[in-house]
């Protein structure tokens, strides 16, 4: 698969005028590339589920306590999972919008912090799984038993617990460069490799051998990412910039005061010198262009600094990219992210595990009526609201790193909109099924009947759920991590949990009771999440992102430096990109890097950057830095969205 559209760009003819593309072919194009992202991460979780229905089969095949140990080990490894998985979205959002910036060398940094934190979360997650034993007896309540097979199946998990979150890493870092497809195709390979581990390692080695199979499978599956990765996707490793082309860039546009400069486009009757470089011509040099100096003069919150006439090249390498993801303020801005990131997951998936608990409180009835609807919910999320909330995170991110704010807005409401309706469809699916619905899992008539009555709410919660996930997936696309956890907070557990208990054995509602609970909370999540996205200053965030963007290019632009200065001591012999020069009464032109040179890198004076955006082609001037950040490219060219 190309590494570059169809996801992110469309045909551009010199003839099209853009401002006149019909309102319908505009969302067609965009739901398809909505669906070209969806469609993979369907197929990917999909698998893995189906990986964890392997080996549970395979437990159970060796006894009932075996069977419940297994489930006993995942319900634990979800438990801690969970945590990594929300640590994970900080790379949804930076690693997204590195790639919208046409910065390669951001995403592979991001992902080398992504790991180093992640793998140092893994230590204490072993530590979980080694002491299964006495959690299964103080927390699960568990005989002698079924707590030793406990131990034995996540002890034999522990040596695929950092190639999992390896694997974890590269997927993300890939997605976030628009190859959906990589990690779909190792997980569907995943799912035929681990049943014949199963097969070799249960006959021969009993309970052990399941455990330990679902470790060989994890490492197999790191590895076939990094075969992925260095063979037919290895063009993700480049450090090569590409403009990234937004598809109708200049539709649906309210252009603000700050940013007026970024998306101006020109008039229909003046020529359009950059009408090339935006037909799909990157090589081609960009044309001098106007800056408004007052831009400059509110985004740093003073003047502009002096025009510089010349740019030394300093050469990105691995060692300055690995400089720049180890350094302190790049775990400081990842953590700013992660850590309510795993928060927020943590309390999201404890608050569905928790009401397991309560409706084992009520009978046997009740928690097998419960634990069917959760499946068929679950089962519904993953069909597609899932990959619908993975692509409006990826979308998100990208278009804000291009600098283009309203393409990021309309990808938002598409994806509600794709994911409504097909809420709508397993709502009406549910809600006219719910008298056989049980049928599906047990045979039991008292089962199936609490399980009509529950239907009724459950599918009336495919409407809100829907509504969570995909805007909750344009937020993480936002950054909006920490306000996350706070919402997630306060739905499911102010206002979810709360419900739940009262109505369950306070007002005597039962199983009916703990669904109402489910229902209020994820309502209540998200009605405050629909909130905070139409507060979002649309404009604003693009210019954010890519403030972020241009600070983190001035600390990797130094770690560049110091990384060649002993290979390359001669800069002064360097080969220079000259500023093109401004146009008469339209302001002052300054070279690429230098424009962003004023804005304050973290923890030290502004001072100017003086590096030579990077590009594949020598021959040419070219617009990025070793993390990106060719802002002045997107930001104060008129019409330009790479």
């Amino acid at each position: 698969m190309s590494l570059r559209a169809p996801l992110l760009s469309s045909d551009r003819r010199p003839d099209c005028d853009h401002n006149e593309v019909p309102l319908w072919q505009i969302f067609k194009d965009e739901l398809i590339a909505i669906i070209a992202l969806a469609g993979p991460a369907c197929v990917q979780l999909g698998s893995q589920q189906a990986v964890l229905v392997t080996n549970q089969i395979y437990a159970g095949s060796l006894g009932a306590d075996a069977l419940a140990a297994a489930a006993i080990g995942f319900t634990l490894f979800n438990l801690i999972w969970y945590f990594l998985l929300g640590v994970s979205s900080a790379l949804d959002t930076l690693a997204s919008q590195a790639y919208g910036a046409a910065d390669r060398a951001g995403v592979i940094s991001w992902a080398i912090t992504a790991a180093i934190v992640m793998s140092a979360f893994g230590v204490p997650m072993a530590a979980a799984l080694y002491y299964g034993e006495p959690i299964a007896i103080y927390m699960f309540r568990q005989n002698v038993e079924v707590a030793k097979l406990v131990a034995v199946y996540t002890r034999g998990m522990i040596p695929g617990l950092w190639p999992y979150i390896w694997s974890c890493v590269i997927m993300k870092a890939l997605q976030a460069q628009n190859l959906m497809w990589a990690p779909a195709y190792v997980t569907v390979s995943m799912f035929f490799i681990n049943i014949g581990f199963n097969a070799v390692l249960v006959p021969n080695y009993g309970f052990t051998g399941a455990a330990y199979a679902q470790s060989a499978s994890r490492i197999v599956q790191f590895l076939l990412l990094v075969a992925n990765v260095l063979t037919v996707g290895k063009a993700c490793l480049s450090f090569d910039r590409e403009p990234i082309v937004v598809p109708y860039p200049d539709n649906d546009i309210s252009t603000t005061k700050l940013i007026k400069a970024a998306f101006d486009t020109y008039k229909e009757e003046e020529e359009d010198p950059l009408q090339e470089y935006r037909n799909g011509s990157p090589d081609t040099p960009l044309p001098p262009f106007p800056v408004d100096a007052s831009l400059q003069h509110q985004a740093s919150g003073g003047a502009a600094s002096a025009p510089s006439q010349e740019v030394p090249y300093v050469a990105p390498t691995l060692g300055a990219v690995f400089a720049d993801a180890v350094a302190p303020a790049s775990f400081a801005e990842f953590l700013r992210l992660a850590l309510p990131g795993g928060l927020m997951m943590q309390i999201e998936g404890n608050s569905f595990d928790i009401t397991n608990v309560l409706a084992s409180l009520l009978g046997t009835v009740q928690v097998d009526a419960h634990n069917v609807m959760l499946t068929l919910c679950e089962f519904s999320y993953v069909a597609l609201p899932f990959g619908i909330a993975t692509a409006a995170t990826i979308r998100t991110g990208n278009m804000l790193g291009a600098g283009n704010h309203a393409s990021a807005r309309r990808s938002g409401y598409v994806c509600i909109a794709l994911c409504m309706m097909f809420e709508l469809v397993t709502c009406s699916l549910i809600f006219g099924f719910r008298h056989r619905l049980g049928y599906l899992f047990v045979d039991d008539e008292d089962v199936v009947a609490l399980v009509s009555k529950i239907a009724v709410l459950a599918a009336v919660y495919q409407l809100p759920d829907g509504v969570y996930g995909t805007v909750s997936g344009i937020l993480r696309g936002l950054g909006r991590q920490p306000q996350l956890l706070w919402v997630n907070l306060t739905g499911f557990w102010a206002v979810g949990m709360v419900v739940a208990v009262l109505l369950t054995f306070k007002l005597g509602f039962g199983e009916i009771g703990l669904w109402w609970g489910l229902l209020s909370g994820i309502t209540a999540t998200a009605a405050i999440c629909s909130v905070m996205l139409a507060l979002v200053d649309w404009p604003a965030e693009a210019v954010k992102a890519q403030e972020l963007i241009a600070r983190a290019a001035a600390e990797a632009a130094e770690a560049a430096a110091a990384a060649s200065e002993d290979a390359q001591p001669d800069l002064e012999a360097a080969p220079a990109v000259h500023a093109p020069p401004s146009r008469e009464g339209e302001g002052t032109s300054n070279g690429a890097a230098d424009r962003w040179a004023h804005l304050p890198r973290r923890g030290a004076p502004a001072r100017p950057l003086q590096i030579r955006r990077q590009n594949s082609l020598t021959t040419q001037p070219s617009y990025g830095s070793v993390r990106g950040h060719d802002l002045a490219t997107r930001m104060f060219a008129p019409g330009v969205r790479n």
